[in-house]
C-alpha cells in the first residue's frame, strides 16, 4: 500500500510503531506534491524545516518518547495563519513579503502534537471570495478536473487534500469558507462552533463570523486535527474551548442513526439547485431515512434573509479590519505619495485587488453614520431573529441538512457574476451567523469524477455529535 494511500489515523499509527518513519511520509508527500505544482495549491512551501522536523520526529520514537496526537503527518495551513519568521500574505500584493513576528495559536498546537506543515496554502485575498480566483498569486485549479474553481476562500487547502499535497489541512471559514471548497473538492471540511478554537494569530476577515476549521480525506482524519486544535486561549478572549467535546469512534453507527431527527428548513427546498446538486441531496435524504433518521421540512420566517444579513454585517467587519494596512506600519507601501494622504490611498489602491476594495468601500458605506441605522443596525436586528429562528429548531431536532453549495463547481474562467456566487452560500452562511458547528461530507464521485457536499449543521458545542453524524453518513454512502 502507498503511504499516500493511508488515512491520518493509520499513519500516525504506522509512524508511532516505527513501521513507516516520519521522514518518508514527509518526502512522499512533497513528491506528490512537485509533481501537481501547475495546480497552485501553494504560496510558500517548507521543504527542508518539514523534513528537519520529521527526522527529529524520528529520533524521538526510537528513543521511546512520547509522541502527540498528529506525529508525522503532513499538514497545509491556509496562508492567513501565521508562523513566526516565516512569511504570511493572506493571498495579497499588501502581504507579499510580509514576515510574521510571531506564530499563531493554531500552528502551536501542531507543533505541540508534533504535526508537520510543509507549506501555505492559497486562499482568495484577505480571504474575500468562494473561488480562488482573487488571489493576486493566480488561481488555484481543482484537483477533480484542472478547468475548474476549487471553491474557496480556503480553496488551496482543499484542493491540497484532494491532490495528496497533504494529509490534513487548515482553513478558516467566515460563511463557508472551508466547507464549501470541501464540497468542491471532493473532501471533508469542519468548521466548529464560534470560539472553540483560537483565532490568535489567524488575520481577521470578519470577528464574529470567523472560525478556524479543518479538512481531511475523510471525517476521522478531519476530527482528529480539530481535536488538536480546540482550546482557550489567553490571547484571545474568544476563545471559549469546548468542554463538552470528546471524540468517540467506536460507537454503534445503526444504533446511533435510529435516535437522530434531522430538519430541512423549508426555504431550502425553495431555492434552485444545479441537477446534480438536487439528485445528490434527494438521495441523501432517502438514504438517511431508510436507516432510520427522521427527517422533517420545517417553516422557517427568517432564514431566508441569511445571505443578506451576512454581507452587510461581514462588510462591515471587514472595513474596520482591514483599515490597519495603510502602508505605515507594515506592508506593501507605495512609492508613488508626496503626503501621508497620498500615502495611505495610492498604497491600499495599488496593493489591494477588486474584490478587497469593493467589499472595503460597501463596508465603509454601511458603517457610515447615515447608513449604519438602515443597514448595520437592521442587519444586527435580523441576525438575533435568525439565530432565536435556529435555536428554536434545535429544541426539537438534532441537526439542520442542506447541500453544501447550490452549485457545482465551474470553470476559472467563468464569467458567472459575483451576485450568483453569493446566492450559493445560503446553506453555509446561517451556522456562522447563529455561531454553530457545520461539516461537509462528500456524496461518492459522480460520472465527471466531481461529488456533491452534504451539510450538516449542529447547534452550538455539540460538534462531538456532529462528527458522530458526520462518521455515519459517511459510511452509509461509501
Amino acid at each position: 500500500m502507498n503511504i499516500l494511500d493511508y488515512s491520518a489515523i493509520e499513519l500516525v499509527d504506522k509512524i508511532k510503531s516505527e513501521e513507516i518513519s516520519a521522514l518518508e511520509v514527509v518526502n512522499e508527500y512533497i513528491g506528490s506534491i512537485e509533481k501537481s505544482m501547475d495546480l497552485n495549491v501553494f504560496i510558500s512551501t517548507r521543504f527542508e524545516s518539514a523534513r528537519e522536523e520529521a527526522a527529529k520526529v524520528d529520533e524521538r520514537i526510537k528513543k521511546g518518547e512520547k509522541l502527540g496526537a498528529l506525529a508525522g503527518l503532513p499538514i497545509v495551513l491556509k496562508d492567513n495563519i501565521v508562523v513566526k519568521d516565516e512569511i504570511t500574505t493572506c493571498g495579497s500584493k499588501m502581504l507579499e513579503n510580509f514576515n510574521s513576528p510571531y506564530s499563531s495559536t493554531v500552528y502551536e498546537k501542531i507543533v505541540e502534537a508534533d504535526g508537520i506543515v510543509l507549506g501555505k496554502a492559497n486562499m482568495d485575498e484577505f480571504a474575500m471570495g468562494s473561488t480562488t480566483r482573487n488571489s493576486y498569486f493566480g488561481p488555484t485549479k481543482n484537483p477533480l478536473n484542472a478547468d475548474l474553481i476549487p471553491g474557496g476562500s480556503s480553496g488551496g487547502s482543499a484542493a491540497a487534500i484532494a491532490a495528496n499535497n497533504g494529509i490534513i489541512a487548515v482553513g478558516s471559514d467566515t460563511g463557508g469558507s472551508v466547507r464549501q471548497p470541501a464540497s468542491f473538492c471532493g473532501v471533508v471540511g469542519i468548521k466548529p462552533t464560534y470560539g472553540s478554537i483560537s483565532r490568535f494569530g489567524v488575520v481577521s476577515m470578519a470577528n464574529t463570523f470567523d472560525q478556524v476549521g479543518t479538512m481531511g480525506r475523510n471525517v476521522k482524519d478531519a476530527a482528529i486535527l480539530l481535536n488538536t486544535l480546540i482550546g482557550t486561549d489567553e490571547n484571545d478572549s474568544t476563545a471559549l474551548g469546548n468542554k463538552e467535546f470528546k471524540l468517540d469512534f467506536n460507537f454503534n453507527d445503526e444504533e446511533y442513526l435510529k435516535n437522530i431527527k434531522i430538519a430541512i428548513p423549508s426555504i431550502f427546498m425553495e431555492i434552485e439547485l444545479e441537477a446534480e446538486v438536487k439528485a445528490e441531496f434527494e438521495k441523501a435524504i432517502e438514504i438517511l431515512k431508510a436507516n432510520g433518521v427522521e427527517v422533517k421540512v420545517v417553516e422557517t420566517e427568517y432564514l431566508k434573509y441569511s445571505t443578506e444579513v451576512y454581507h452587510l454585517l461581514a462588510n462591515g467587519e471587514i472595513s474596520y479590519n482591514l483599515s490597519r494596512f495603510d502602508g505605515i506600519r507594515y506592508g506593501y507601501r507605495s512609492e508613488k505619495y508626496t503626503d501621508i494622504s497620498e500615502l495611505y490611498k495610492f498604497s491600499r489602491s495599488e496593493a489591494f485587488g477588486d474584490e478587497v476594495k469593493k467589499r472595503i468601500m460597501v463596508g465603509t458605506y454601511i458603517m457610515s453614520q447615515e447608513a449604519s441605522e438602515e443597514f448595520y443596525k437592521k442587519g444586527l436586528k435580523l441576525r438575533t431573529l435568525i439565530k432565536n429562528e435556529i435555536e428554536k429548531i434545535f429544541e426539537d431536532y438534532d441537526f439542520i441538512l442542506s447541500p453544501t453549495s447550490s452549485i457545482m463547481p465551474f470553470a476559472i474562467d467563468s464569467d458567472i457574476s459575483n451576485i450568483e456566487i453569493y446566492k450559493s452560500d445560503i446553506f453555509t452562511v446561517p451556522t456562522n451567523i447563529f455561531g454553530g458547528c457545520g461539516m461537509s461530507v462528500p456524496m461518492p464521485k459522480l460520472e465527471n469524477g466531481l461529488s456533491v457536499g452534504i451539510h450538516f449543521m449542529g447547534n452550538r458545542f455539540d460538534d462531538a455529535n456532529l462528527i458522530k453524524m458526520g462518521i455515519a453518513f459517511e459510511g452509509l454512502v461509501k
